[in-house]
C-alpha cells in the first residue's frame, strides 16, 4: 500500500514504527563507513587546478575528489557512497 508523506507523518506521528520495519533487510551504517585509501598520481597542473576549485567552494582538495568520484558514480550507478 503507497501513501503520502503526509499521510506518513499524519498517523505515525509520535508513535514507534518499527513494528512496521522489515530489520531483515537493514544495512548497518557502519558497512558504510568502512574505508580505504587509494594513492593517484597527479601532475603538478592538476594538482594547481585541483587546489583551486577545492579553494572556490571551502573544501580540501581531497574531499573535492571524494565529491566528485561521488557524484559520477552516483550518475551511472544510482547508489549511494
Amino acid at each position: 500500500m503507497k501513501i503520502t508523506s503526509e499521510k506518513f507523518d499524519e498517523i505515525f506521528e509520535n508513535k514507534d514504527i518499527s513494528d512496521y520495519l522489515d530489520f531483515s533487510k537493514a544495512i548497518s551504517v557502519k558497512e558504510f563507513k568502512k574505508s580505504h585509501t587509494l594513492q593517484i598520481e597527479f601532475t603538478e597542473p592538476l594538482i594547481f587546478s585541483l587546489n583551486q576549485e577545492a579553494k572556490k567552494i571551502g573544501v580540501a582538495p581531497e574531499n573535492l575528489i571524494k565529491m566528485w568520484v561521488s557524484e559520477k558514480l552516483n550518475k551511472k550507478h544510482a547508489f549511494c557512497l
